[in-house]
């Protein structure tokens, strides 16, 4: 299954990307970005974004705003919501740009 959401098409999304902006300088992090494999493999039953987009039924940005999905979440992810899964999703991208930064920071010196 191939969905291509549009980060900025995703209500929730908006607030995060501004706050990745804040903390990290990257304003544009897109959802499969912040959904990366790491990311689903250790918070939800599945491998990728892509399967666990295709398993909830999700076509369209609209979708994820459904209460079906909110309810898909709970049952198959280690979050009560979706927007909980967000959130989290940003913090993880975060310390792991931080972690990359830091790195990349001890290497040159």
């Amino acid at each position: 299954m191939n969905v291509n959401l549009q980060s900025n098409k995703i209500e929730k999304l908006d607030k995060i990307q501004d706050g990745l902006s804040y903390s990290i300088g990257e304003p544009d992090v897109s959802i499969k970005e912040l959904m990366n494999q790491g990311f689903i493999l250790e918070n939800t039953d599945f491998d990728t974004w892509e399967n666990l987009l295709g398993a909830a039924g999700v076509h369209s940005e609209s979708d994820l705003e459904k209460p079906d999905f909110n309810e898909f979440i709970k049952s198959h992810t280690r979050f009560n919501d979706w927007e909980s899964m967000l959130i989290h999703s940003a913090n993880h991208y975060s310390l792991r740009y931080e972690g990359e930064a830091e790195t990349t920071f001890d290497i040159k010196h």
